[in-house]
């Protein structure tokens, strides 16, 4: 907080608080709170030119960084004459004076005056150093000229009247942004021309009105997740000066989307993107992905080439994404995913952009794959964390691109069409879940299995319709009696 209470009032909240300012001149009430970094590379939140303070430029990313950039908090505006302490305003009366005495609250307010249709009796405000919650059902038309900064989260909700929202001034959020239950409002972006941060969650999943999926337009940092679900209408998403997410980018609902503007983003604790019309990903600055990339149901995608400059991803899910054709742009920018799922995306023929993973801390899922033909570039992996699932990827013929495996949490083998052999998996050691292989019509031994050391959950053997019972009894005795901790089922195979 840069403010300093030089001076406070009575009891009641009356008093003023004075510049705490050394320079000795006046408050003109803008605020100082710099956009990005300086012309010396410095990123002062303070406006100062001397370089001091703050990190030297936005740099590259790797996945060891875990620190985004962050703009700061601004100043906020002197000589306040605040309310000290939590105020509810309930009744007309109440609204009508508060400017009379007061301009801030230092503490938290809600307002909830059930049948008034604007708030203009709070045209004075300026600061709240707490929450400001705003839940009078009958508003039709909010505007708070004056409010610059508000340290706690800002809920407006369930006003279903409310077609117009004006918060000029308004520059900082130090908790979350939520609007909800405002299905009249058409626009966010217009209603806070001057936001530049929000410390916590932005949430605008509630306002099934919106004309146009777009943020306030000099957004630049978001402590928390960015939420956005509909409207279907909309083709675009904007977002045009946001930087950093340090929590997942969510983005649904949109059916109709085929533009991104979000040219600003550098950082985002994770991003998901599901439906829409998107032919290609353009994030031309996007550096890191500290979370899982989660595309799905993107019919129109063919490529990932507009991520070219991302420096790590966490993990990624590729799902149902009907044309996607190469990943190629992930390639190199990870050794160690979170998590890896490519599930549904009938036009994917590689895996090469997973060609330097070692370790998954999750789980892996290849599903339903009708071009991948082999799983060479998984070569360098040694442990999955999670279970393995490798299903309906119905041209791999052989597991070889797994020599190197050595432990997984759990195994499942299923619907593997043209899959003779489990050659490949001699370097599996440890399956820390259940082993399961299922429903491959050409499998005719399992043998490549016998050298597992444990096996901690269940081991089932079923609808393998070439694999004779003296191929899994093979197993069975090159296991024993102690390898599978669990129960064993083999049973619907060959006669």
């Amino acid at each position: 907080m840069l403010l300093t209470l030089i001076a406070c009032g009575d009891k009641d909240g009356g008093g003023v608080v004075e510049d705490g300012d050394t320079d000795g001149g006046d408050d003109t009430g803008t605020s100082e709170t710099d956009t990005g970094p300086s012309d010396s590379g410095s990123t002062d939140s303070g406006g100062g030119d001397s370089g001091e303070t703050g990190t030297t430029s936005f740099p590259p990313y790797d996945c060891g960084d875990t620190v985004p950039w962050d703009p700061g908090s601004g100043s906020e505006p002197s000589a306040l004459t605040p309310s000290i302490g939590d105020l509810r305003i309930s009744t007309s009366s109440q609204l009508d004076a508060f400017c009379d005495d007061y301009d801030a609250v230092f503490g938290s307010l809600i307002v909830g005056v059930p049948q008034v249709g604007d708030l203009d009796g709070l045209s004075c405000l300026k600061v709240v150093q707490g929450s400001l919650r705003i839940d009078s059902p009958a508003l039709a038309r909010l505007s708070l000229p004056s409010l610059r900064v508000v340290d706690g989260d800002l809920s407006i909700v369930g006003a279903d009247q409310l077609t117009e929202l004006e918060l000029p001034a308004l520059e900082q959020i130090g908790g979350h942004l939520e609007l909800d239950g405002l299905p009249s409002l058409t626009r966010v972006d217009t209603a806070l021309p001057r936001l530049l941060r929000v410390g916590g969650r932005v949430d605008l999943s509630g306002l099934s009105g919106l004309e146009l999926a777009a943020g306030p337009p000099t957004l630049a940092y978001v402590g928390a997740s960015v939420v956005v679900t509909g409207p279907a209408s909309t083709d675009t998403l904007s977002f045009p000066a946001l930087r950093t997410v340090v929590g997942p980018f969510q983005v649904s609902g949109l059916s109709a989307l085929s533009t991104l503007e979000l040219d600003a983003l550098e950082w985002v604790g994770g991003l998901e993107i599901e439906d829409g019309e998107l032919a290609s990903l353009r994030l031309p600055a996007l550096q890191m992905v500290d979370g899982t990339l989660r595309l799905e149901a993107l019919d129109d995608l063919v490529d990932l080439d507009g991520l070219a400059d991302l420096r790590c991803w966490r993990g990624v899910q590729l799902i149902d994404l009907q044309r996607l054709a190469s990943a190629s742009a992930l390639r190199g920018r990870t050794d160690h995913p979170t998590d890896v799922a490519v599930e549904r995306c009938r036009e994917l023929a590689d895996l090469d952009w997973l060609e330097d993973v070692e370790t998954v801390d999750g789980s892996v899922s290849l599903v339903a794959l009708p071009r991948l033909s082999s799983l060479g570039a998984l070569a360098e992996l040694r442990s999955v964390a999670g279970p393995v699932r490798l299903d309906t990827c119905r041209v791999v013929a052989d597991l070889t691109g797994l020599a190197s495996l050595e432990s997984v949490g759990g195994l499942t083998i299923e619907d593997m069409d043209v899959l003779v052999d489990l050659s490949g998996l001699e370097a599996l050691r440890h399956v820390e879940g259940d082993l399961n292989i299922v429903e491959n019509d050409e499998l005719f031994d399992v043998v490549e299995l016998a050298s597992l050391e444990r096996v901690t959950g269940d081991l089932t053997i079923t609808d393998n319709r070439a694999l004779t019972p003296y191929g899994v009894d093979l197993l069975l005795e090159a296991l024993g009696e102690d390898v599978v901790e669990g129960s064993i089922t083999a049973e619907d195979n060959a006669e």
